[in-house]
């Protein structure tokens, strides 16, 4: 992705006029009442200049959910800057993340990740996430995944170098690397948010409310401090993970064997329209389209027009 500067160009300074005429009896003198007005100038200008760069593709990004507005990822590196930070954006391809200097967190549908050099980030289509990079930025190489989606949201591989020399020559080539080294790893470390998160994805029926109480926390402070960490609320959270659930049981699911009201259930939805809803906020279409898109795809075969 190619970064830019907001407004194409970058910050300037705009010299105001400083009045050495003091008030009436101040007193004080003239230089020591403009040193203030220079220091505060100068801060102000500092702050501009320390802005990070954001990608077009994040800024484009941050469109309403549902609005078809999804970041682009390609085959290819990506460099990215010390402290940078990527607000919270979603890719409607499945990609593989492949971390090659540097490091960062991510925070995303699967949870919060904190990897280095040969770590492999495992996104699934329409996942979300945001980024924050470390002191050291980072050096990536992304690799777009066909189906089926990644098993896991985190691995490890051996000989980083090995896949960028793949990677240059055929990206089909680096995804085959990619699988022969590939060993999925566990987060080492966890907090309150991580431990929610993974309780939103593996019971859709969470009762955030009840979870916040059980940890002897105020659902003020459970808000608050989870939506810090992953740049949403844990409602939005979990209802970002249901319709993920029904998405994967529309995929599964024999043509006919389970209704939508049926799927929306299991998904843990109150009813089918409020399924229909988060679905087609999610991926931009409903329910119904992707059940037959799936059929389609069984049917007739990957290469079906």
């Amino acid at each position: 992705m190619s970064l830019i500067r907001r407004g194409g160009k970058g910050p300037r300074l705009r010299c105001g006029r400083i009045s050495l005429r003091g008030e009436a009896g101040s007193g004080a003198p003239l230089a020591d009442r403009a040193v203030p007005f220079i220091a505060a100038r100068k801060a102000m200008v500092q702050s501009r200049l320390m802005q990070p760069v954001v990608p077009r593709s994040v800024e484009m990004s941050c469109a309403p959910a549902g609005a078809g507005c999804f970041a682009p990822i390609t085959d290819g590196r990506e460099r990215w800057a010390a402290r940078q930070q990527i607000p919270r954006h979603r890719h409607d391809q499945a990609y593989a993340a492949v971390v090659l200097t540097g490091g960062y967190e991510e925070c995303g549908s699967g949870g919060r990740f904190r990897v280095g050099a040969g770590d492999v980030l495992l996104h699934r289509a329409f996942d979300a996430h945001l980024d924050r990079f470390s002191a050291a930025g980072a050096r990536i190489l992304n690799l777009v995944l066909p189906d089926p989606p990644p098993s896991c949201d985190l691995g490890r591989i051996s000989d980083p170098d090995a896949l960028v020399r793949a990677a240059e020559r055929d990206p089909a080539e680096a995804r085959d690397v990619l699988r022969e080294q590939l060993r999925e790893v566990r987060p080492d470390r966890e907090d309150w948010p991580d431990v929610l998160a993974r309780r939103l994805l593996e019971d859709p029926a969470c009762r955030l409310e009840i979870w916040a109480s059980e940890h002897r926390l105020s659902p003020e402070t459970v808000s608050r401090g989870f939506g810090k960490v992953f740049g949403v609320s844990p409602a939005c959270f979990r209802a970002e993970a249901r319709a993920r659930r029904a998405l994967a049981l529309l995929a599964t699911s024999a043509a006919g064997s389970h209704s939508l009201a049926a799927i929306a259930d299991a998904a843990g939805f109150a009813d089918q329209a409020h399924m229909t809803r988060a679905v087609r906020s999610l991926t931009g279409l409903p329910p119904g389209a992707w059940r037959s898109r799936s059929i389609r795809f069984k049917t007739q075969g990957p290469d079906a027009g």
